[in-house]
């Protein structure tokens, strides 16, 4: 009897239990998608962050899950655009140096930074200091993520100071400001890899673009 009842009821509000089966399988469940990325601890904190609290770029998923098994220690990275990942990154590889236009933000991350990262000050421009700031050192780098301001000419600087194994992360490549950067590697020789997905504290699906050479420095 109490079956038939749960059946008429479903049938008249079906969207009610497809909201409690909802609830049920992606929140309350622990082995659930949002429960073992941290996507629901992400939201509850408001940082990006694992299920434990440790942080997590503004990446999406698939991207960071790469980059956590395939980076290590014998790899430098340059991030333009400091953050949540200047925290992450600093535990996978040798060393990073990032910069970042938002002083405010920036003296936050530095309270938090750890030994084997640099973050630098630089202000907002176009064609100018900020996606130049890569090349005021010697220095060339396994990885260099894009994820702050001016992208495109970030990119085009960054091709000068990438080691020959080396791999660019372009972040929220599907925006179609952006499509230039894919024209632009490609004409290089480069191929591309885009990951989808979910980010943390995100609602909708987001891309990043992977651009790498044959034997590049992490197996693709």
């Amino acid at each position: 009897m109490q079956q038939i009842y749960k059946n008429i009821l479903i049938r008249i509000f079906p969207t009610l239990f497809s909201l409690q089966s909802t609830f049920r399988f992606l929140i309350r469940y622990p082995k659930s998608y949002l429960n073992t990325t941290g996507w629901l601890e992400s939201n509850r904190r408001q940082y990006p962050c694992k299920p434990d609290g440790s942080p997590l770029p503004w990446l999406n998923y698939p991207t960071i899950a790469l980059l956590e098994k395939r980076l290590d220690k014998k790899h430098l990275l340059f991030e333009y655009g400091s953050g949540y990942s200047t925290l992450f990154f600093a535990n996978l590889v040798s060393g990073i140096v990032s910069v970042e236009y938002d002083k405010e933000w920036l003296d936050r991350i530095k309270s938090m930074q750890p030994k084997n990262a640099v973050v630098h000050h630089v202000s907002n421009d176009i064609d100018g200091k900020y996606c130049r700031s890569i090349l005021s050192s010697e220095t060339n780098y396994h990885i260099i993520l894009i994820d702050g301001r001016d992208r495109i000419n970030c990119i085009k600087q960054s091709i000068k100071k990438l080691t020959d194994d080396g791999v660019i992360i372009f972040d929220d490549s599907q925006r179609s400001e952006y499509q230039e950067a894919q024209s632009f590697m490609k004409d290089l020789g480069f191929l591309h890899l885009e990951l989808e997905g979910l980010k943390p504290n995100g609602f909708e699906s987001d891309s990043a673009s992977i651009f790498y050479r044959r034997n590049n420095c992490l197996g693709l």
